[in-house]
C-alpha cells in the first residue's frame, strides 16, 4: 500500500451488473458503477455475442443506431472480444485454407463479435 493513499476495494456483482469500489477508513467513500452487462472470464465469445451485439445488430437493421463501445486498459482482450483470435485472420488470408474454404472449426468457436455480426 502506498503511504497516505486511500485503499479501495472491489465487489463485482454479476447478476446486478454492479461494480462496488469501497476505500478505507481514513477516506470513507463508496461508488456504484452499473452495467447493462458483466461477463466472466468463462464467457464464450458466443454468449458475450448473443446478450450483447445481436441485439444491437438487428436494432441497426431495423434502422437504429448502435454502437458496440470496447473499453479496456492495455492487454485486457478487446481486440480478441472485437475480432477473434489473430490465427483466425490470417486462416482467411493465407496457405494453407484458400479463400474458398471455411476457417476450422476453433476459429469459428473464438471469433469475435464484429465478425458474428456480418455472418448475421
Amino acid at each position: 500500500p502506498l503511504e497516505g493513499k486511500p485503499q479501495m476495494t472491489f465487489q463485482v456483482n454479476k447478476e446486478g451488473a454492479r461494480v462496488d469500489v469501497d476505500t478505507d477508513e481514513q477516506y470513507p467513500t463508496r461508488r456504484d458503477f452499473h452495467f447493462d452487462f458483466i461477463g466472466d472470464t468463462d464467457l464464450s465469445q458466443q454468449e458475450l455475442y448473443d446478450v450483447n451485439v445481436a441485439p444491437l445488430v438487428e436494432a441497426a437493421v431495423q434502422g437504429y443506431n448502435s454502437t458496440v463501445y470496447v473499453w479496456g486498459t492495455t492487454s485486457s482482450g478487446k481486440r480478441y472480444t472485437t475480432f477473434g483470435p489473430d490465427v483466425m485472420s490470417a486462416a482467411w488470408r493465407a496457405e494453407p485454407f484458400p479463400r474458398e474454404a471455411p476457417p476450422p472449426s476453433s476459429a469459428l468457436e473464438n471469433m469475435g463479435f464484429l465478425p458474428r455480426a456480418f455472418e448475421t
